[in-house]
C-alpha cells in the first residue's frame, strides 16, 4: 500500500506483528507481498497528512479479475482514523443561578441608617437558630461610631460589610478604610506605603498616628459623600499617645466635614475612648449577646478588666470564622 510520506518520499510502511519491527521499502525496490500476518500501521493521520490509497480501507477483492482497479483517490485523515470517534455526549442543562439583588438599591442618608442596614443582615441576626455575630447598638449624637468588643468578635468583618454596603449604595459613596489588613498589603502593593508608611525604618506608633491624621486630611478634602473607617488606629501607641489620638478624633468629629456621612473607629484602648465620651458618639458592642453586653460606652469604659485564658483565643476565632463562613456558603450561588 503506497503512502505519501514525510519529505515527499514515497514508501510503504509495514508492521511485523510478531517482532514489532517496522520495514520501510522504497517503490524502486522489488515489490513486497502482503503476508496475512502483517498489518498496516498508519501514522499519517497523526501528522495531519492526506494519503493516497488504491482502495478504500477495509475493502476486499473476492475476484480481482472481474473487478477493475479503482483509481487512486484522495482521502482525508478523518475518514481513516485508526480508532472510532468518541460519541457526542449530551450536554447537561445549564445550572440555574439564584437571582442576585441588583446593585445600587440601598439608600442611606446618615450613619445610623448605614449601621441599622448592616445589622439587619444575616451575619448579625438569627440564622438557623444562632447569631453568628451578636451586637448591641446605642445611637449617639455625632457622626462618629465607636466599636468595641473582645478579640475575634467580628469587628473587622463588620468593616468589610460597611464597605460592601457603600459600594451598593444608590448614591455614590466613597469608602475610606484604614486597617491592619491594609498595612499588611504594603508588601505586595507598595503604593500603599504612601498611606501606611514603612515599618522597616518608621516607628509603629508613629505610623498609627499618621493614619489618623492623613485620614482626617483626606476626609476634609473630599467634595462628595464618603465614609471613613479606622480599624484599631491606636496600634503600638502608649496610653498617653492613644489619648492624644482620641483628642484628634474628637476635634474631627466635633466639626465634621460637610460631605462626611459617617466615621467609624474600632479600638480596645480606654485611653483613646476617654477623650470621646463627652461627645456621646454612637456605640456598637460586637461579639456579645445584647443582654450581656455593656449597655453604654461609659459602662464599657468603667467595666473592670478580667483576665482570660489566652490559649482559648485561637479556638474562639475559629468558631467565629466557621459561623460566618456557613452563611457565606449559603449565600453563594
Amino acid at each position: 500500500m503506497d503512502h505519501d510520506w514525510v519529505r515527499g518520499e514515497r514508501c510503504s510502511l509495514y508492521f511485523l506483528e510478531s517482532g514489532v519491527e517496522p520495514i520501510l521499502s522504497h517503490l524502486d525496490s522489488p515489490k513486497l507481498e502482503w503476508p496475512p500476518e502483517h498489518h498496516l500501521l498508519d501514522f499519517d493521520w497523526v501528522l495531519g497528512l492526506d494519503r493516497k490509497l488504491e482502495k478504500p480501507r477495509g475493502s476486499k477483492d473476492k475476484d480481482p479479475e472481474k473487478k477493475p482497479e479503482k483509481s487512486i483517490e484522495k482521502r482525508s485523515f478523518r475518514e481513516h482514523r485508526p480508532f472510532p470517534t468518541t460519541p457526542k455526549l449530551k450536554t447537561a442543562p445549564p445550572r440555574r443561578i439564584p437571582e442576585v439583588p441588583t446593585k445600587k438599591t440601598f439608600a442611606f442618608r446618615s450613619g445610623p441608617d448605614l449601621i441599622r442596614h448592616a445589622l439587619s443582615l444575616d451575619y448579625f441576626t438569627e440564622f438557623e437558630g444562632k447569631v453568628a455575630i451578636p451586637t448591641f447598638y446605642l445611637p449617639g449624637e455625632i457622626p462618629l461610631t465607636v466599636i468595641v468588643g473582645d478579640n475575634a468578635s467580628g469587628k473587622s468583618f463588620f468593616r468589610r460589610v460597611i464597605g460592601a454596603i457603600c459600594a451598593q449604595a444608590k448614591e455614590k459613596t466613597e469608602y475610606i478604610p484604614i486597617s491592619m489588613e491594609g498595612r499588611r498589603s504594603t508588601s505586595y502593593m507598595p503604593w500603599l506605603a504612601m498611606v501606611y508608611g514603612d515599618e522597616s525604618w518608621q516607628a509603629t506608633g508613629a505610623i498609627s498616628a499618621s493614619t489618623v491624621t492623613m485620614g482626617i486630611k483626606t476626609s476634609k478634602s473630599r467634595d462628595h459623600r464618603h465614609v471613613v473607617f479606622w480599624d484599631e488606629p491606636d496600634l503600638g501607641l502608649s496610653d498617653s499617645w492613644s489619648a492624644g489620638l482620641g483628642v484628634k478624633i474628637r476635634e474631627f468629629a466635633s466639626t465634621p466635614p460637610e460631605h462626611l456621612v459617617a466615621a467609624f473607629i474600632v479600638t480596645h484602648s480606654k485611653a483613646l475612648v476617654s477623650q470621646l465620651l463627652e461627645l456621646s458618639p454612637h456605640y456598637l458592642h460586637v461579639g456579645t449577646p445584647p443582654e450581656k453586653a455593656p449597655q453604654s460606652l461609659m459602662s464599657w469604659f468603667e467595666a473592670p478588666v478580667i483576665p482570660r485564658d489566652i490559649d482559648k483565643l485561637g479556638d474562639a476565632a475559629h468558631k467565629r470564622f466557621k459561623a460566618i463562613q456557613k452563611i457565606l456558603d449559603w449565600k453563594k450561588p
